[in-house]
């Protein structure tokens, strides 16, 4: 063999060898390349998850963001609403502060005038005391008086009582006069004879029957005297003599002598043993027992 054809089949079989071992990569390198486009692949599919996960994130971001902003405008637009009112209640604090101290100034002039009352008052107090201090020595003056009218009418009311007294005892001494008298027209009458005398039928008696009752008892001068509930329209007349009885036992009590005679009422003296018992509301005066 010459040494061309030698060359040629060690270049043969260098080209051969490196043809497989091309070969081998391309085999080689091919299944790395569908591995690498596998992969790729899947990457992609990541990559379109991940950007889907990403869009919505952007989305929910961009709808937060949204909302921020709008909360963001109500909040702007509720601070210029509350800047607005807190401006208007400064202008209506300034309005009011005016109007308190024009009010201060009214009052220092109030106060003012009314020192000056004060002053015009407390002048009339003075005044009204020392014209209290004139009443006061007045009354003072009127009160002695009227103790010594009081001493007066003391005095006028002895000399009233001992008249009663005195009208008692006369009224005691008519009473005897009138039994003698009556013993003596008794014994005239049996002797046939008579006597003109003066009518005494007020002292004997009404000529009705009375039934009344005693009102009100009272002692004056140590004289018991009381009211009746009946007067001149019932036949009642002055120094009249009528018996007092208690209803209840029907125990006699005295007399009463009437003193004084009114429409519906009479006023006498209380004579007899037991005109202490004399009870108002209760003795009954009668004409007749």
């Amino acid at each position: 063999m010459s040494t061309l054809t030698k060359v040629f089949l060690v270049l043969y079989v260098v080209l051969s060898l490196l043809l497989v071992a091309g070969v081998v990569t391309f085999v080689n390198t091919s299944s790395a390349t569908q591995q690498a486009v596998e992969s790729a692949h899947k990457e992609r599919d990541t990559l379109k998850e991940d950007n889907g996960r990403l869009g919505a994130q952007v989305a929910s971001m961009q709808a937060q963001t949204t909302l921020a902003l709008s909360q963001k405008d109500s909040v702007i637009t509720d601070l210029r609403n509350q800047l607005n009112a807190a401006q208007q209640q400064i202008a209506q604090r300034d309005s009011a502060n005016a109007e308190l101290t024009a009010n201060l100034g009214l009052a220092s002039t109030a106060q003012s005038t009314a020192n000056d009352a004060l002053k015009a008052m407390q002048a009339a107090y003075a005044e009204r005391s020392k014209n209290y201090d004139d009443l006061r020595a007045a009354f003072d003056k009127q009160q002695r008086q009227l103790v010594d009218s009081g001493l007066r009418i003391d005095d006028l009311t002895n000399v009233v009582d001992v008249t009663r007294r005195q009208n008692k005892y006369f009224g005691e001494q008519v009473a005897q006069l009138q039994q003698d008298l009556g013993k003596a027209n008794a014994v005239l009458k049996q002797n046939g004879l008579t006597l003109n005398t003066t009518d005494n039928s007020a002292l004997a008696g009404p000529s009705v029957p009375v039934n009344a009752k005693v009102e009100e008892t009272q002692v004056i001068g140590g004289v018991h005297y009381a009211t009746i509930n009946a007067g001149s329209t019932d036949a009642i007349a002055r120094n009249m003599r009528l018996s007092v009885v208690d209803p209840r036992s029907h125990q006699f009590l005295g007399y009463i002598v009437v003193d004084q005679v009114y429409p519906h009422q009479a006023i006498g003296r209380l004579e007899g043993p037991h005109v202490n018992d004399v009870q108002p509301q209760v003795a009954e005066v009668r004409s007749q027992l």
